[in-house]
């Protein structure tokens, strides 16, 4: 898929109503996501650092079996809420599920996969190449 053909995906997914109350969704994304035990759950601002998307949720899941089990079901709650399909990519390994709901993906993990990765410090404030960093997550983390 080019970078256009994601944008025009991507701008629509998003009912009037939910593109004003991205923050509310993401609060409630964080909450499905921890009744769903996954865990080591952090939200990153990407609104000043991309055009993919306004926040980034990563989270962890025990096992591949609880990576399917946890994306399956945020998967249908974030759908039922859109009233959009959604996109979903890594099904079949489930070592790593992303989950496009528009102006915010998800990332669930397994957490080897989530360690080499390591997206967090690829998306953090104030990144230097040393890998050290004296920014702060947002305030949703807390």
């Amino acid at each position: 898929m080019t970078t256009e053909g994601f944008m025009n995906y991507r701008s629509s997914l998003e009912p009037a109503s939910l593109a004003k109350d991205t923050i509310s969704l993401t609060i409630q994304i964080k909450k499905w996501l921890e009744k769903d035990k996954a865990f080591d759950i952090v939200i990153i601002s990407l609104k000043e650092k991309s055009a993919i998307c306004d926040y980034m949720i990563i989270a962890s899941a025990r096992s591949t079996r609880h990576v399917n089990s946890v994306s399956n079901d945020l998967r249908l709650k974030v759908k039922k809420l859109l009233s959009k399909d959604i996109r979903v990519e890594g099904h079949k390994a489930c070592d790593w599920v992303i989950i496009d709901a528009g102006d915010i993906v998800i990332n669930i993990f397994r957490p080897e996969v989530r360690e080499f990765y390591n997206l967090e410090r690829m998306w953090q404030e104030d990144h230097d190449p040393e890998g050290q960093s004296s920014g702060q997550y947002n305030d949703m983390n807390k």
